[in-house]
């Protein structure tokens, strides 16, 4: 058909057409944080040949957070409109405005998405475990350690290393307090994970860390970041051993708050660090079981148990044993790097592999602040009741 004879010409505006300008949405603030109120602003448009009166509303998942009201809108003309949201918690919100005019010809343009990204004050994610030079066959990982009170949506959060123009964005995923989460390169590191681990692998790709050291920013969705550090090979970790954080709780950037994995395995992903301090002790202790012992080989209080409370996070330990005459004749640990607490055994030989006469023995053991050098140390005696057979 040439025409359009009895309708309305197609390109004769309808008398009643409004439209919102989807590209003219923004924010104030730009960057707000939980405590910010924050303002919606966008232009609605008169595509009609008539005045136009109407609704514009701003929901969020089907609740309603703020509405506002225009009339008589010449025909060709727009206006701007501000609506007060109130305020957001962190993280990223998916809002929709909808345009209501009675008798609108076109509704196509009448509503539109918006996402709101407010930014986290408080820290939620830590950074908790790194394995910056790990032995051949096993790769890379950084582990994080939930913090939020809640649940905590992952998306948009993303990391990197010294190169901050290089980020890594985390899979979408949904996490709750307490979780440990995982950072690598792939998923070949699943074997080393607790069985309810949690494993993400970066679409974007894990950054190489230097094994003399480096810095990890981890940002929020609003590109803030909410933890970082910058470390370098003497705070502990390499030789295949992971670095690890002595309590989630404590800050990223001190040197004091981390330590050398002491685990068999040398790294302990996705499970609580072998360093993991909960409280630590005011002056230490220092417990021997059984006293006296008999190592003579019948199953019965066959070895003493050392058991060690320290007063440090992580230290040197030197635990040597002395003859009655003060002759050392055993070293069962020299700076042997540790955490605050621990069990060293003896099973009644010396160094020599020979066998301990009956008699009183002397333990001494002693403790280095692995960070401020400071030092503590016992004497104790214990009582080898007989001889092996």
């Amino acid at each position: 058909s040439l025409g359009t004879p009895g309708f309305l010409n197609s390109v004769t505006p309808p008398p009643v057409d409004a439209a919102l300008i989807a590209s003219s949405m923004s924010q104030s603030p730009e960057n707000p944080s939980p405590n910010d109120m924050v303002t919606l602003s966008f232009t609605i448009l008169n595509e009609g040949t008539e005045s136009i009166s109407g609704t514009v509303e701003v929901t969020e998942a089907s609740d309603l957070l703020g509405s506002s009201t225009f009339s008589n809108l010449a025909d060709g003309d727009s206006t701007d409109i501000d609506i007060s949201l109130g305020t957001f918690s962190s993280g990223q919100h998916l809002l929709t405005v909808s345009l209501l005019v009675d008798d609108d010809a076109d509704s196509t343009d009448n509503s539109a998405n918006y996402s709101l990204t407010v930014q986290y004050t408080e820290k939620v994610l830590t950074i908790n475990e790194i394995h910056y030079a790990p032995d051949a066959g096993i790769v890379e990982f950084i582990e994080l350690a939930v913090l939020a009170d809640g649940e905590l949506d992952l998306s948009g959060w993303h990391f990197s290393d010294s190169y901050t123009s290089n980020l890594r964005f985390f899979p979408g995923e949904t996490v709750s307090a307490g979780d440990l989460i995982v950072l690598s390169s792939d998923s070949s590191l699943f074997p080393y994970l607790p069985l309810d681990g949690i494993l993400l692998v970066s679409p974007d790709g894990f950054p190489t860390l230097n094994n003399s050291g480096d810095e990890i920013f981890l940002f929020d969705p609003a590109g803030i970041v909410n933890d970082s550090i910058s470390f370098s090979d003497d705070w502990g970790g390499g030789n295949g051993r992971s670095l690890e954080k002595l309590n989630p709780q404590l800050d990223s950037p001190d040197i004091g708050n981390w330590g050398t994995c002491t685990s068999l395995e040398k790294i302990s992903p996705g499970a609580d660090n072998s360093i993991l301090v909960e409280t630590l002790p005011e002056a230490g202790n220092i417990l021997l079981d059984p006293n006296p012992f008999s190592p003579d080989g019948d199953s019965f209080d066959d070895e003493l148990r050392i058991s060690y409370s320290l007063p440090f996070a992580q230290a040197y330990l030197t635990m040597l044993i002395f003859d009655s005459m003060g002759r050392e004749v055993r070293t069962l640990a020299r700076n042997l790097v540790t955490g605050a607490e621990g069990t060293l055994t003896w099973d009644g030989r010396f160094d020599d592999g020979n066998r301990a006469r009956i008699g009183i023995y002397i333990i001494k053991v002693e403790a280095v602040d692995k960070s401020t050098g400071q030092s503590v140390e016992w004497v104790k005696t214990a009582v080898l009741a007989e001889v092996l057979r």
